[in-house]
């Protein structure tokens, strides 16, 4: 909980830094590590893209380690906006296994970017020096762009490695909070028609209680007398029978 109020503190103060524009949209969408992971996720698609690009004219191993990189950003955000993705498949939800193991394989991406990132990085030293730059040829510039942007992603995990280290609690439970409510929605459908398939109204069409009683009262009682113009009260007879029974009085 100290780390999470200390990012809230660094956000908070960086965004007192910006310009009001920019503020006012880190207070929006930036104000849950949820929202910080998500656009951090974002940022390292992009650079995934242009990695793998640049990563084509070098040899198959860099190609691979840029697809592994790119597997591991897909994954996490399987994993940490699962319910938003239509065909990302239901194991992947945010479950505590599940986040504990997009914290492994950030920190695996990590390591992996930053081998890539250093190997090029000397052979971008190697081949920028004047007496080696015949042995390079033109490929100077494909090495400065793969040395770079597998720096960027390194940067990006680290910080993609804290933000979920620090708010795997906020991703679990945001996730779990979406889940229950989309579940919840049908059993008020189904409380609402199960009566019919048992025979009966719903409950809210029902006659109260004490309505019904009052109502099998009203009907078991005899009707009043009725006096006709000779001055004798007839009572209706509760038999099938037509007619009535006349007293005289």
């Amino acid at each position: 909980m100290d780390n999470h109020t200390n990012l809230q503190r660094y956000i908070r103060s960086f965004q007192n830094t910006m310009p009001p524009t920019i503020a006012n949209y880190i207070s929006i969408n930036l104000d849950t590590i949820p929202k910080v992971t998500n656009h951090v996720l974002f940022s390292m698609s992009i650079f995934n893209f242009f990695l793998l690009i640049n990563s084509m004219r070098a040899t198959f191993i860099t190609f691979f380690a840029a697809s592994l990189l790119a597997f591991q950003t897909c994954f996490v955000v399987m994993v940490t906006s699962n319910n938003r993705i239509s065909f990302a498949p239901r194991v992947l939800e945010p479950t505590e296994f599940m986040v504990g193991l997009c914290l492994g394989i950030c920190i695996g991406g990590v390591i992996l970017a930053f081998f890539v990132s250093v190997t090029f990085g000397r052979i971008f030293s190697f081949c920028a020096a004047e007496d080696n730059a015949h042995a390079c040829g033109d490929k100077t510039n494909s090495l400065w762009s793969i040395w770079w942007w597998s720096s960027i992603i390194c940067w990006s995990n680290i910080l993609l490695t804290y933000l979920v280290a620090v708010g795997r609690e906020d991703i679990n439970q945001t996730q779990q909070q979406q889940y229950n409510s989309i579940d919840s929605q049908p059993s008020s459908v189904s409380n609402l028609t199960e009566p019919y398939h048992a025979g009966q109204p719903p409950s809210s069409f029902q006659q109260d209680p004490q309505m019904q009683q009052q109502q099998q009262q009203q009907q078991q009682q005899p009707p009043p007398p009725q006096q006709n113009a000779y001055g004798d009260f007839t009572y209706p007879d509760a038999s099938n029978s037509p007619g009535a029974k006349v007293i005289s009085m």
